[in-house]
């Protein structure tokens, strides 16, 4: 029996159709990757599965007793708890289940009643059939599985990083232990580690799951079906990622044959009926005009070619050959995160940093450009740099904003200067419009790096 079934799906805003006539189910063990450019509608069909947005058109049916699990792009967990106790509430009525047993216990030490007797077995029956008495290792496995240290166990959750918490947020998910696993982005802020981690805990795991990633190796490893948005429409493909693209290939040269005959055929009824309209022949042209009509209603649309995106950062005039000298620094907050002896970076170099999650990668970048004060030591920029930016969270890309605001608030710029920027990263037409926070993650990470070219 299937865990899912869609029906004739379809989602708007405004006059902007994402998708629509989606049909499909999910069943037991399937492991679906759903794919597609960023703004076509992944994040949304996730979330209408998941309950949490309504569509256009259609109806998701959830089978009776099924448990979804849901990581949105950007999850967040409020409260001031701590880490522990926040994996602790997808618990809470094992968690209350446990607290009246204790209680019973109590009562059965001063009396006998057998109806309390009764409760009490049934209770731990339900409650050792329900997993109860491994909760606490399943959160510590999976917290230690997303890079956690139990040191880090008692943190609160107001002191987490974003990166922490988008990771604190995908363990809470997974350790649900849900029928139907929906992860959004899950790996973005994942070191190596936690992402082979992730892609194990995957592949044994024993429900179904629909999985949107840009990370190939991923899709490949943990997903047997393959859903694609596209031009308003979702393909399924009854195979993996990268097994399916060879079927798409095949179906849009397939679309763009009928597209060809489709428009060669209307090229010759025009032809005949100018030609024919006022002659001998001109019941045979009323004939064609009648088949024209009837094709127009029919029509095979154009295959369209994936859109890349096109960034130059301007170099302007060149710096001194010393870009970044590092001394004796220390960075951090109440305590050092890393330090750094001695470095320089030279004109020219390409610098890759990495580490396990929580090192202070980030941190080390914001002090670099100024946004955090370092602990200790100097750093000093050569003569004539300029920094750019891309920040992991795109801080001041949020809010009622349009697209086009963002980009002139921060340049003087023409709007034909600023429209032409953003339609080099695929911002064209009404898109310039959208107001930030109806952003996709990755339209918002497009709008970034149009800012920084």
């Amino acid at each position: 029996m299937a865990l899912v079934q869609i029906e004739r799906l379809g989602k708007s805003f405004g006059g902007d159709e994402l998708f629509s006539e989606f049909t499909a189910e999910v069943n037991p063990e399937e492991r679906i990757a759903l794919v597609g450019d960023n703004g076509v509608g992944k994040s949304t069909l996730l979330s209408i599965i998941a309950g949490r947005e309504s569509p256009s058109a259609g109806k998701v049916h959830l089978a009776r007793g099924a448990r979804i699990g849901y990581l949105p792009q950007v999850a967040r967990l409020a409260g001031d708890e701590t880490l522990y106790d926040a994996m602790k509430r997808p618990f809470s009525d094992l968690l209350a289940m446990e607290q009246e047993m204790r209680a019973l216990e109590i009562r059965m030490a001063e009396s006998d009643d057998p109806e309390i007797l009764h409760r009490y077995d049934a209770l731990h029956e339900e409650f050792t059939r329900r997993g109860g008495y491994e909760i606490d290792a399943r959160i510590r496995a999976v917290l230690a599985g997303v890079g956690f240290t139990e040191e880090e166990f008692a943190r609160p959750v107001a002191e987490l990083s974003g990166g922490e918490e988008a990771r604190a947020a995908l363990a809470r998910v997974l350790v649900e232990d849900p029928d139907l696993l929906l992860l959004d982005e899950p790996t973005n802020h994942l070191d190596f580690a936690a992402l082979a981690w992730l892609e194990e805990r995957l592949l044994n795991f024993p429900g179904a799951v629909i999985l949107v990633s840009h990370d190939r190796h991923l899709l490949d490893r943990t997903t047997n079906r393959t859903w694609e948005i596209a031009n308003g429409r979702i393909t399924t493909y009854r195979v993996g990622y990268t097994r399916s693209r060879p079927l798409r290939a095949v179906a849009e040269e397939k679309q763009l044959e009928l597209y060809t005959r489709q428009q060669e055929t209307i090229a010759r009824y025009k032809d005949f009926i100018a030609r024919h309209h006022a002659g001998q022949k001109h019941r045979q042209a009323k004939d064609r005009e009648k088949k024209l009509e009837h094709l127009k209603k029919e029509l095979v649309e154009r295959p369209q070619a994936a859109k890349g995106i096109k960034l130059r950062i301007p170099l302007g005039t060149p710096s001194g050959k010393m870009v970044l000298r590092i001394k004796d620094l220390a960075v951090g907050y109440d305590r050092p995160l890393l330090s750094v002896a001695e470095e320089t970076v030279y004109r020219g170099e390409r610098v890759g940093i990495i580490g396990e999650n929580g090192c202070g990668k980030t941190t080390l970048l914001r002090t670099i450009i100024g946004a955090h004060p370092p602990l200790a030591g100097m750093i000093t920029l050569g003569h004539g740099v300029r920094i750019a930016y891309f920040s992991q969270t795109q801080e001041g890309l949020y809010g009622d904003r349009t697209v086009l605001d963002a980009l002139l608030s921060r340049f003087d710029l023409t709007i034909g200067e600023a429209r032409g920027i953003l339609g080099r990263f695929r911002f064209v037409g009404d898109d310039v419009q959208k107001r930030l926070s109806a952003l996709s993650g990755g339209e918002r990470s497009r709008l970034a790096l149009a800012i920084l070219s």
